[in-house]
């Protein structure tokens, strides 16, 4: 798809539009391969500043920062674009895939701790340990000890836990979810049969599984299709002591819908490590209800997660620019054709 290159070492430019972390790394390994590192900081929608730090890229990372079609079409010599994490929703693929460039993100990265982090925040729904320790801090006085200060509490045997997307981390999640005693169903129109057999999950339609769940755990990606997938009428579905987990794209759930069926007892609470806004708006009235319980975007989170990441990023880049293609799990438009540019 891309010739290789000879044995001399061209000067590449690679561009990492925006990152939370130094890139001591990345500049190291660049630098080594031949290439020259980039670090525009560019804001996550600043769609100007990224064409003009990144037009003449040889390849491009990104962690929030939004690659539009407009952007695209402006990159005259990129071959890959690079996400650092699982999610893509934030390059035009369409786009990418038209003109020639590559696509790759890193789907085997933090499995485990997202995972983790979504039966964490099951427990402390289903067990109500956030409200009862913010309650205690509050008034430790004033409280009766010995009895839940809020009731229903549940145990987890014989609860039903829907999990809608059955994907790497869903699958990790029935794992985990399983010693517990949950009863497991899930919705992926994607996933063959047999996954579901293998795992041992019931194979359910969305509608189904918001009817039957205790708990509903998203894991589903962000798209066209997904946006405010779970709105009112899919939280009307929902049993009035069900809870619903999101550590997938605050996007999927619409926030009014949600503050609304928590705020009438429609629902007996939410877990979420994503918003729509991040960080969350602090006049999101979601902020006032003891039921919504919230964390900073922190599931992917792990000692030692960012350099995992980030050593898999930066190994496609040097994959593509070498003459060879992403890992086939990496490669998300592999569709795509050669740029005419790649026969310089």
């Amino acid at each position: 798809m891309v010739k290789a290159m000879n044995n001399k070492k061209p000067e590449y430019k690679i561009v990492v539009l925006d990152h939370t972390f130094e890139l001591d790394m990345e500049k190291k390994e660049i630098e080594d391969f031949g290439g020259k590192l980039i670090d525009p900081r560019c804001g996550w929608n600043d769609e100007a500043g990224i064409i003009a730090a990144a037009k003449d890229a040889h390849a491009i990372l990104s962690q929030n920062a939004v690659l539009t079609r407009k952007v695209i079409e402006s990159l005259s010599e990129c071959r890959i674009i690079v996400c650092y994490g699982v999610g893509v929703e934030i390059v035009d693929l369409k786009a990418a895939t038209e003109n020639g460039i590559i696509v790759a993100n890193v789907p085997d990265y933090c499995i485990n701790e997202v995972s983790d982090h979504a039966m964490a925040l099951i427990l402390s729904c289903l067990r109500r340990i956030t409200r009862e320790t913010t309650a205690i801090k509050k008034n430790p006085k004033g409280l009766t000890y010995g009895g839940p200060l809020f009731p229903p509490v549940f145990k987890l045997k014989g609860q039903v836990l829907g999990l809608a997307g059955f994907g790497n981390v869903a699958r990790r999640l029935a794992v985990k979810a399983r010693p517990f005693g949950f009863k497991i169903i899930a919705y992926d129109p994607f996933v063959p049969g047999e996954t579901f057999k293998r795992y041992k999950v019931g194979r359910v339609t969305l509608d189904n599984l918001l009817k039957r769940s205790d708990v509903v755990s998203l894991h589903l990606p962000l798209n066209k299709k997904t946006n405010k997938l779970i709105g009112a009428r899919e939280l009307g579905k929902m049993k009035r002591n069900a809870f619903l987990i999101n550590t997938a794209r605050g996007q999927i759930v619409d926030e009014g819908a949600l503050y609304k069926a928590l705020a009438k007892g429609r629902l007996a609470g939410a877990g979420v490590d994503v918003t729509v806004s991040e960080p969350i708006n602090p006049d999101n009235p979601l902020l006032k209800l003891d039921t919504f319980i919230i964390t900073n975007h922190i599931g992917y989170y792990s000692e030692g997660c960012l350099e995992e990441v980030r050593t898999k990023a930066m190994g496609e880049v040097k994959r593509v620019l070498s003459g060879k293609l992403p890992r086939p799990a990496a490669f998300v438009n592999p569709q795509v054709k050669r740029r005419k540019s790649d026969d310089r």
